[in-house]
């Protein structure tokens, strides 16, 4: 009898060696596949890092920061003589000076080659505003912007320098009606 409590006894720790076994062995599988998923997600999150595309919004730019000194000096460039226009109403004439803010040497060379034209664009978006409208503040400024923009559209179109980031404002310095 002794010898059957042995053999029961043994087949016991063999049953429970074989339930440790098999419970060592799910928590290897779950292990695994634990791993297997996380270097699945490992992947795809630097795929998608590495080749996706931009985080801006499609129709907005992306605006690298440049350096002063990559952009080169800041210049004024006056455009003289002062421009002088009829307009509709009254007051009935504008004189105005402007000057432009620009970066770089080849800014500067770019608005001089093209003077004639840059005048005549602006000679024609000044002569098109109404005197009343221009005696408030606010219009003035519109008609600043408006320069500004109409300055930078006729560099992009005759391919001179980035625009965008070579040409930083336009100021009135002279603004006379009567």
């Amino acid at each position: 009898m002794a010898d059957e409590n042995k053999n029961t006894d043994a087949g016991t720790d063999n049953d429970l060696d074989l339930g440790g076994e098999k419970s060592s062995g799910k928590k290897k599988l779950i292990v695994i596949i634990v791993a297997v998923f996380l270097a699945i997600n490992a992947a795809i999150g630097a795929y998608f890092f590495l080749f996706s595309g931009s985080d801006v919004p499609e129709g907005e730019e992306v605006v690298e920061e440049v350096s002063d000194e990559e952009l080169g000096p800041t210049f004024y460039h006056a455009f003289d003589p002062e421009m002088v226009v009829n307009l509709e109403g009254r007051p009935s004439m504008l004189q105005v000076g402007l000057q432009a803010r620009v970066r770089g040497e080849e800014t500067i060379e770019f608005l001089k080659h093209n003077d004639p034209m840059i005048r005549h664009q602006f000679l024609s978006l000044l002569s098109a505003q109404d005197g009343k409208q221009l005696q408030k503040r606010a219009n003035k400024e519109k008609l600043q912007q408006a320069l500004l923009t109409e300055l930078r559209r006729i560099v992009t179109e005759l391919g001179g320098p980035d625009p965008e980031r070579s040409i930083e404002a336009i100021y009135f310095v002279s603004f006379v009606m009567q």
